[in-house]
């Protein structure tokens, strides 16, 4: 037992526990041979560099950004509570479920069929490149102009006058 400082100026090797009842202050580095335990919370006052994986066993709970330099594997959902940025490429291998609106500020690219299971609104002109199959009524509502040849392949109405030019 001792009532005042301990000054070492030289190594010190101890064959038993250090065991320290107040705070510790260190002057330099701390550097830890083998396994390290810590009992209660861990607070670094800096940058923290690890040489190595970091293996949490429960729940992470940051209050700033998570910035990842290399490619990140979750493995399994990841859930964003609110918007998302992706800046780039967003590749997804297998079905998608939006359960509200797609908004898309430039072009849309499909490589193959297109389903819609419901009335679709088109705010500009539809442009189609190839053939067109409709299996139900093609109902206009105003002018239509068509730059080819008209085929009706079964009978026409017409409910009201007829000019047929050239």
């Amino acid at each position: 037992t001792m009532d005042s400082t301990l000054q070492v100026d030289l190594g010190v090797t101890m064959s038993s526990t250090l065991d320290v009842s107040d705070a510790t202050i260190l002057a330099s580095t701390l550097e830890v041979q083998n396994d390290a335990s810590l009992n209660s919370a861990l607070s670094v006052g800096g940058a923290v560099t690890m040489d190595s994986t970091l293996h949490v066993d429960l729940g992470v709970t940051m209050r700033s950004t998570l910035d990842v330099s290399d490619a990140t594997i979750l493995g399994s959902t990841l859930e964003v509570q609110n918007d998302a940025s992706l800046n780039s490429v967003l590749s997804v291998g297998g079905a998608v479920t939006m359960n509200f609106t797609l908004q898309v500020q430039n072009d849309v690219s499909l490589n193959t069929d297109l389903s819609i299971g419901g009335a679709t609104t088109l705010d500009s002109t539809l442009q189609v490149e190839q053939g067109t199959t409709l299996k139900s009524t093609l109902d206009v509502t105003r002018a239509t102009l068509l730059a080819s040849t008209l085929e009706v392949q079964h009978d026409v109405s017409l409910n009201t006058d007829v000019s047929i030019g050239g």
